[in-house]
C-alpha cells in the first residue's frame, strides 16, 4: 500500500512539472532588456535667451543628437492638415516639463515653463536614449498675477487703462451696472452708472483728452450709433455718462473704436464699414471696404514711426486682419494684409475677440478659446502666448502705457469666476 501511494504521488508531481514546463508567462518584456535606439547622449550646447524675462515666449535649445528621440512613424494631424513625427523628447526646467513647439536634430523650441526661479537646470531627456543632456540656465520670472478685489459673480464686460496705469472696468453686477477703478496700487473705487441700457459696452478707450469713451452701449445687442464718455477727471462721482456723438442715419451700429495720435476716432461694427470722426465731430467712412463685414476689433498703433489702423473683420466664413496707414487729417491708406485667419491651422476655428499691438509691431490676439486664449503673431508665424501660464477665458484685455496687459477672465455659461489678471508682456504697447 505504501509503495502504491508513493507511485501515485510520484506520477502526480511529474504531471504537474510537465504542465508547468509547457506554460509561458504573458508579461511585457522588461525595458532594461531592450536595446536602446541610440547609445549617444543628447547634448545641449546653448540656450537662447540666457534667461526667461517677461515677454520671452519661446526658449530655443541648441545641441546635438536630439534625433534619437524621434519616432520613425508619421501621424496626420487633421486640425493642422499636416504630417509630423511624434516627439519623444522630454524637456525639464528643474523638473518642470516644458511643452515642445518645434524640433530638429540640433534644435528644440519650447514654451516658457510654469516656473519662477533664480536659476535652474535644463535637461533634455529622450525616452529611448541612454543619457540625458543637462545645462545650467538663468532665471525665469513671474509673468501673471491676479488683481485682488473682484467677487466671482460680478460679470466684467470691458476695460481700458489710462496713462498712469489706473484700470477702469465696466461691470454688470447684480442690481445694476458699475464702473470700477483700480489704481496702480490696487485701491478700488466703484460707482453706479446712472445711464443704464440692456447691453453693456463692447469696447472702451481713453481719448486724447484723458476721458473714457464707451462703444456699443445699447439696448439692441447689435451695437450703437451713440458714443458715451465718462469724464474721469472729475472722479467717479454720480456715474454720469455723457452722450459724446451719435452717428447720423439709422442703419449703422458700432461696437469698437480707437483714437489716433491726432484725435481722430475710428469706429466699426456690424456691416457698418469703418467710420471716421474728426475732433470737430465731422464724420466720414471707408465706403464699401468693410460694408459686408462684421468688424471684430479695431486698434491704432504706431510702429517704426508710422501710424496704422488695424481692423479684424469677418465677411461670411472668411476672417482677416488688415492694416491701413493713417495719413494727415485721418485719411486712411489702402488695405494691407496682416493675417488670413484661414491659414492659422489649429487656431482657425477660434473667433477673434480683441487685438493689441506692441511698439515693435508684434500682434497679440485674444480669442474665444477656453484654454490658452491669447495668441501672438511674429515674423515666424502665429503661436500660443504664454502657453499654460494664463487663466482660461479672455473676453477682453487692455494694455496701458507700461508693460502690463490687463486680462479679464470669466464666463457666465461655464460658471467660471470673473476676475482680472495682470500680465507682464515684457514690452510696451504702441
Amino acid at each position: 500500500m505504501k509503495a502504491y501511494r508513493f507511485l501515485h504521488l510520484t506520477l502526480f508531481l511529474a504531471a504537474l512539472i510537465a504542465a508547468m514546463a509547457g506554460c509561458k508567462y504573458d508579461v511585457a518584456e522588461p525595458q532594461w532588456d531592450k536595446p536602446p535606439v541610440t547609445t549617444v547622449a543628447a547634448k545641449i550646447d546653448s540656450i537662447v535667451p540666457a534667461q526667461a524675462t517677461a515677454g520671452v515666449n519661446i526658449i530655443t535649445i541648441y545641441g546635438k543628437n536630439f534625433t534619437g528621440a524621434l519616432d520613425t512613424s508619421v501621424v496626420h494631424n487633421a486640425t493642422t492638415n499636416r504630417d509630423s513625427n511624434i516627439v519623444y523628447n522630454s524637456v525639464f526646467f528643474n523638473g518642470v516639463p516644458a511643452d515642445i513647439a518645434e524640433f530638429t536634430s540640433t534644435r528644440l523650441k519650447v514654451y516658457r515653463p510654469n516656473l519662477v526661479v533664480n536659476s535652474c537646470k535644463v535637461i533634455v531627456a529622450p525616452d529611448e536614449a541612454l543619457v540625458a543632456g543637462g545645462y545650467s540656465y538663468g532665471s525665469i520670472t513671474s509673468v501673471c498675477e491676479r488683481v485682488p478685489g473682484f467677487a466671482s459673480n460680478q460679470v466684467l464686460n470691458t476695460m481700458s487703462v489710462d496713462q498712469t496705469e489706473n484700470l477702469y472696468i465696466f461691470m454688470a453686477r447684480i442690481g445694476g451696472k458699475q464702473i470700477v477703478k483700480v489704481s496702480a496700487n490696487n485701491v478700488i473705487t466703484t460707482d453706479t452708472i446712472s445711464r443704464t441700457k440692456t447691453n453693456a459696452p463692447t469696447d472702451a478707450r481713453f481719448g486724447p483728452d484723458g476721458n473714457l469713451y464707451f462703444f456699443g452701449y445699447s439696448s439692441t445687442g447689435l451695437g450703437a450709433k451713440e458714443i458715451y464718455v465718462d469724464n474721469v477727471h472729475t472722479g467717479l462721482v454720480g456715474g454720469l455718462l455723457t452722450l459724446w456723438f451719435s452717428y447720423p442715419g439709422s442703419t449703422k451700429y458700432f461696437k469698437f473704436g480707437d483714437f489716433d495720435a491726432s484725435g481722430y476716432l475710428y469706429i466699426g461694427g456690424l456691416s457698418s464699414d469703418v467710420a471716421i470722426i474728426s475732433p470737430g465731430h465731422a464724420s466720414s467712412k471707408l465706403s464699401g471696404m468693410y460694408a459686408a463685414a462684421s468688424i471684430l476689433a479695431i486698434r491704432t498703433a504706431k510702429v517704426n514711426n508710422m501710424e496704422y489702423l488695424y481692423v479684424a473683420a469677418q465677411a461670411g466664413v472668411n476672417t482677416t486682419i488688415w492694416k491701413h496707414s493713417i495719413n494727415a487729417g485721418g485719411t486712411l491708406g489702402p488695405q494691407e494684409l496682416v493675417l488670413d485667419w484661414s491659414t492659422t491651422g489649429q487656431f482657425a476655428s477660434r473667433t477673434i475677440k480683441n487685438i493689441a499691438i506692441s511698439t515693435d509691431g508684434t500682434l497679440f490676439i485674444g480669442t474665444d478659446a477656453v484654454s490658452n486664449p491669447i495668441l501672438v503673431l511674429t515674423a515666424e508665424g502665429i503661436n500660443f502666448f504664454y502657453k499654460n501660464l494664463l487663466p482660461p477665458y479672455c473676453p477682453y484685455f487692455g494694455w496701458g502705457s507700461g508693460t502690463y496687459m490687463y486680462m479679464l477672465s470669466g464666463n457666465t455659461t461655464a460658471l467660471q469666476e470673473w476676475t482680472v489678471y495682470k500680465v507682464d508682456m515684457g514690452t510696451k504697447a504702441h
